[in-house]
């Protein structure tokens, strides 16, 4: 029964690593609209910097 557990808790600790690769994904732009819109959060916005969306700290205005 304990090596069950164990073999249980390994897998799932080693199953978060191949979620944490794929968490990454990068998304494709042309222009900055193709980004994502998170403009209730005035901390980051997306912009499209060399064909990626990139998370940048808003200019100061």
């Amino acid at each position: 029964m304990a090596k069950t557990l164990i073999f249980v808790y390994a897998f799932l600790f080693l199953s978060l690593f191949l979620l944490l690769k794929e968490a990454d994904a990068q998304i494709s732009c042309t222009k900055d609209k193709d980004c994502p819109d998170i403009s209730h959060l005035k901390i980051l916005i997306f912009k499209c910097i060399n064909e990626i969306c990139e998370a940048v700290k808003p200019d100061a205005e």
